[in-house]
């Protein structure tokens, strides 16, 4: 991984990153009857970083878990337990339930889970003119809520309606105090937020036809999270208000397969910005080829602050299958 600070001048700040991770993974499934299933396993992790900025480090990590999915009559039940230990931050435990119970052709359903997020190797020893980061971190702990219903098809429509949250705990973000008009911007330095609150509804409508899909989506999210006086966020809250996207699959002769999808957000501290994307694909007798082009309209615009994402840019693609 190379990266140069300063486009103009790449030597005044350059970066070279060495990330090697390896692996393995053992899983079992045990067949419960007309009750379901059990999965089981467990995997171990490692990962290491030779950076001229970064230093020399690695990590062990391993977790064991289990998932169980079943049903009887109109309920669904599908529940989890993943165990993880990391070297540098211990245990964590994250389990998860999820519930759906069908009545009149309505799907009512429910789920309740906890997630944990280890800092990165950025986010602990990261250090330019611009961001520094910090050994001290501690991990990321969330639990999240959702609940909602699917609707019965009505003449090819199919309808869902969501609402969620999510609390965190010591969210790893960088800040800075806010610069002022005549004062240079101080570096942005990584640390532990404290508590934040998410919350939200999902709406989601879908047609489908004999040689076309319609699908679209609409989200509102409401994010709490109180900053120090002065202090200004780099990632936490760049998520968006409002967020609408709309994908059309369809064919076309000579058996091309086109896909459209177009992203639009409203968002509080950063600017506006919507994104077309297409996919154009064939299938042949031992796999698929993709033409994509992403950003069709050349949007420019920031994912995160001070980061603009790429203009129009084109790929293809060739998929192959045994």
């Amino acid at each position: 991984d190379r990266f140069a600070l300063i486009d103009a001048n790449p030597e005044f700040y350059l970066n070279r990153h060495l990330n090697q991770l390896g692996g393995i993974e053992a899983y079992g499934t045990v067949a419960a009857g007309s009750w379901g299933q059990v999965i089981a396993g467990g995997e171990a992790v490692r990962e290491t970083i030779d950076s001229n900025n970064l230093g020399e480090h690695d990590q062990n990590r391993g977790a064991f878990f289990a998932e169980y999915g079943g049903g009887l009559g109109r309920w669904r039940l599908s529940a989890g337990i993943r165990t993880d230990r990391h070297e540098r931050f211990g245990w964590e435990a994250s389990p998860s339930i999820g519930v759906t119970y069908q009545w009149m052709e309505t799907d009512w359903f429910a789920s309740v889970g906890r997630s944990y997020r280890a800092p990165s190797f950025t986010d602990l020893y990261y250090s330019d003119p611009a961001n520094i980061g910090n050994a001290d971190l501690d991990t990321e702990r969330a639990w999240s809520y959702e609940g909602g219903v699917r609707l019965p098809s009505l003449r090819g429509v199919r309808a869902q309606v969501a609402g969620f949250a999510r609390y965190e705990r010591s969210v790893v973000d960088f800040v800075r105090p806010v610069p002022g008009a005549d004062d240079d911007p101080q570096p942005w330095v990584a640390r532990n937020l404290g508590e934040m609150r998410t919350t939200g509804v999902e709406l989601r409508i879908g047609r489908a036809w004999d040689v076309a899909r319609l699908d679209a989506a609409y989200t509102l999210v409401d994010k709490q999270q109180t900053l120090g006086s002065g202090l200004q966020s780099k990632f936490v809250f760049t998520h968006p208000r409002h967020l609408f996207s709309l994908r059309l699959d369809h064919q076309l002769p000579a058996g091309l397969h086109v896909g459209w999808q177009v992203g639009a957000k409203e968002r509080e501290f950063l600017e506006d910005f919507a994104v077309i994307d297409l996919v154009l694909s064939r299938s042949f007798a031992y796999g698929r080829s993709l033409l994509r082009v992403s950003n069709l309209t050349d949007e420019r615009y920031q994912a995160v602050r001070g980061v603009p994402q790429p203009g129009r840019w084109v790929s293809l693609e060739t998929q192959f299958g045994l």
